[in-house]
């Protein structure tokens, strides 16, 4: 999987998410050529050999998102909605092999966290969810 690609999934969806309120964090970079345990980096240009790209984005009353794609073609993907009462999702990850996968993995995470951004159904916000 190319995580530069991936990383334009991210910066395309982006915009919408900060349309609806949320806060998209800043994007992190691993190194698979770092040492180990590979830090995570937010300057793309520090990383010679990508080996996993994450985001995380977050919303009212906690609820917030988190994918990390590794270049393997596989994610750790969470959500919670900030409800108490309810526990983190974890959302299959297995079988990125290309943009638009990993986008029905973001898309996926959105809807189940805030309901559906970019229809502005985002609870707390006033958007109707």
């Amino acid at each position: 999987m190319d995580l530069d690609a991936a990383l334009d999934v991210v910066t395309r969806r982006a915009a919408a998410w900060r349309a609806a309120g949320l806060t998209v964090g800043s994007i992190t970079w691993r190194d698979g050529d770092g040492a180990w345990p590979p830090p995570l980096v937010t300057d793309r240009t520090r990383v010679r050999d990508p080996d996993a790209l994450g985001v995380r984005v977050s919303g009212p009353g906690g609820a917030e998102f988190r994918v990390v794609l590794f270049r393997g073609g596989w994610v750790d993907a969470e959500a919670w909605n900030g409800d108490p009462a309810r526990e983190v999702a974890v959302l299959p990850g297995g079988d990125v092999t290309s943009p638009e996968r990993y986008g029905a993995v973001l898309d996926a995470a959105a809807r189940l966290t805030f309901g559906s951004p970019e229809s502005g159904a985002v609870p707390g916000t006033g958007g109707g969810g």
